[in-house]
């Protein structure tokens, strides 16, 4: 996903951001207390239920230039398998005269706290009371912008945490984002700021702002959850989809990535995601169901005239060479290991290297004398990929 372990790339090398494969209608936002307005989607697993939460409401464009104040609910979904999911009745709340609805935090007052962008999470934290396993965030819709903390023992049945905002000073007009840092060991929060150049934007008109603007999803990734290294190449692009679906706020991207089985009898598990389509588009927007392959965000790369990536030394634990790798019928791959000074390991060089050819998500590296590498487990080496019309996607020691 970024250079940190590339040493040098040469040849036709290159790393390649891939996009993902548009799936099937997840839901469709034709609730009653739904509609135009719904995004801003959250999923996870949780033990053996798919948990999805969304910002349930309703509006369009022509209700924005109006200056109409829209609808917004904390909605809540649920699915067995990560792909058909379904809209239960919870009954905890009456909207539009009804309280068949999924509807799972309306706000407790005028100011309707943590409404806005309601993002929950599963607190993986080891000394989490029980009554807030489960915690979400939100905004407001109205009053002084302030982002607020609720918790919940079950998921569906909400409490604020506190009557102040857990944080203040920014506009938190988006999906903001709190969770547990398991790495770390503390949470951590990513929410929206206003530049003064973002400020003048929105004091425009409706008309102004959203206009002609258009959404697209990107990809980042870190390793330490301050600094990112953005692919400034769209990873999802509003597409070739009914019209209404290039307009602001389509496109957005679900917060959570889930593992799920493939619709191809054999194939393996895959990562579905979802994003919104029909944003601020009558008769109601929908969420649509993504597909990519198992670490297949960015690969190293190499067209059939060939290239090489050469790693910065590691060292590694195991006793087997493992990769994540797709190749052309005519495309290859084989793999070298050197020692720090960049000298061949004797037995494991490209002429020793067994070709490797087809897509799998775990290919065992053989060499001539094998697939047994514990002899360098714990030294300092490099691994050189040798790939013509072929992508690794990811490597690991087992």
């Amino acid at each position: 996903m970024d250079d940190a372990l590339i040493g040098k790339l040469t040849g036709k090398a290159s790393l390649r951001l891939h996009q993902p494969s548009i799936r099937d209608d997840a839901l469709v936002m034709d609730g009653l207390w739904e509609g135009t307005f719904c995004g801003y989607i959250t999923t996870f697993q949780d033990g053996d239920i798919f948990r999805m939460y969304y910002h349930g409401g309703d509006t369009d464009i022509d209700d924005l230039i109006a200056e109409k104040e829209p609808s917004i609910y904390g909605a809540y979904a649920e699915s067995a398998d990560g792909i058909h999911w379904t809209k239960p009745s919870l009954g905890l709340y009456e909207v539009l005269g009804s309280r068949e609805n999924s509807v799972v935090w309306l706000g407790e007052t005028d100011v309707r706290k943590g409404v806005h962008g309601f993002a929950p999470f599963k607190d993986e934290n080891p000394d989490c009371e029980p009554d807030a396993i489960y915690k979400a965030v939100g905004a407001t819709m109205g009053g002084e912008p302030g982002l607020y903390g609720m918790k919940s023992a079950d998921g569906i049945h909400w409490s604020l945490m506190q009557d102040e905002p857990i944080m203040k000073g920014d506009s938190y007009d988006s999906q903001n984002l709190v969770f547990w840092d398991t790495l770390r060991g503390e949470y951590r929060a990513y929410v929206r700021h206003f530049s003064e150049l973002e400020h003048r934007r929105r004091r425009a008109s409706v008309t102004e702002r959203y206009g002609a603007a258009v959404t697209d999803g990107l990809f980042m990734a870190s390793r330490d959850g301050r600094t990112f290294k953005r692919w400034d190449e769209a990873f999802l692009r509003p597409g070739l989809r009914t019209e209404g679906s290039w307009t602001y706020g389509d496109c957005y991207q679900a917060w959570g990535i889930l593992e799920t089985a493939s619709s191809l009898p054999g194939a393996p598990n895959e990562l579905s995601f979802y994003a919104v389509e029909h944003y601020w588009r009558k008769p109601s927007a929908l969420f649509r169901r993504y597909t990519l392959r198992i670490d297949g965000f960015v690969s190293a790369h190499a067209p059939l005239v060939g290239g090489e990536l050469i790693t910065a030394p590691i060292t590694f634990t195991g006793s087997s060479l493992h990769l994540n790798v797709s190749t052309s019928a005519g495309g290859s791959m084989r793999v070298e290991m050197l020692d720090a000074d960049d000298h061949t390991i004797t037995g494991f060089s490209l002429d020793d290297c067994f070709d490797i050819v087809g897509d799998t998500l775990d290919y065992t590296v053989r060499w001539s004398n094998g697939t047994d590498v514990s002899a360098l487990a714990g030294k300092p080496v490099k691994l050189r990929f040798s790939l013509k019309d072929a992508d690794l996607y990811s490597y690991v020691f087992k």
